[in-house]
């Protein structure tokens, strides 16, 4: 995989713009937007649309090459990027998405906080907060996955000794045609694998949570 994603580029100049510039000859802020606003519905705006949409030098520059091995634990691969994508973002946001109520706990929820007006575009005091907590559900979702990835190691311990046996049993192997013998999977003497499998699905449900937010609050991610 290789991805290479330039700087956005503010490259759009139209009417407005061109009529600003006359405030190096004197006019005022008002003169400049009325002219602006003649310009606005001549040809003057048509042409500075076709400008902006062919000129090569104006856009974000993108290039992306996808291997075939990015897609054989693609989870994996994504992983590696949006993990320190949604840590920078955490560090450096500027906003915060609306997050609804019932995804966060009830001590960040909006039905508990104080009344504001809303008419006058004011936040409850839990607002960013509850927008933090979401993006630290989804960082530490995808840092799982992150690196090796090997977090369900976490809740195995022990060691294996197991073997397949031999059984009395036959079935019809689809790849001979023939009555082929049955195995099972016996634990011998020295096995002292233990398995958490209540810490690994309380974890597995939170790594789910988690991508779920990323999904839904997805057009949030922005600063």
């Amino acid at each position: 995989m290789y991805v290479k994603l330039g700087k956005y580029k503010n490259g759009w100049f139209g009417p407005y713009q061109i009529a600003d510039t006359l405030r190096f000859i004197g006019f005022n802020e008002e003169r400049c937007d009325a002219i602006g606003d003649r310009l606005n519905k001549t040809w003057v705006r048509p042409l500075c649309e076709w400008i902006y949409e062919h000129n090569p030098f104006i856009h974000r520059k993108v290039k992306i090459r996808i291997d075939p091995w990015d897609t054989w634990s693609m989870d994996h691969s994504l992983s590696q990027i949006i993990a320190p994508m949604l840590r920078q973002l955490r560090k450096d946001q500027h906003g915060a998405g609306s997050v609804e109520d019932c995804d966060v706990p009830e001590n960040l929820q909006k039905i508990n906080s104080p009344p504001v007006n809303e008419d006058e575009g004011e936040t409850d005091v839990n607002h960013f907060a509850r927008w933090e907590w979401v993006l630290d559900e989804m960082i530490w979702a995808f840092e799982q996955l992150e690196g090796e990835g090997n977090w369900e190691d976490q809740y195995h311990s022990g060691v294996h000794d197991v073997e397949f046996k031999q059984t009395d049993r036959t079935h019809l192997s689809k790849e001979t045609g023939k009555m082929e013998p049955m195995y099972e999977l016996v634990t011998g003497p020295n096995d002292t694998h233990v398995f958490d499998r209540d810490g690994y699905d309380k974890h597995y449900t939170r790594l789910k949570n988690g991508y779920r937010l990323f999904g839904k609050y997805y057009t949030d991610l922005w600063d």
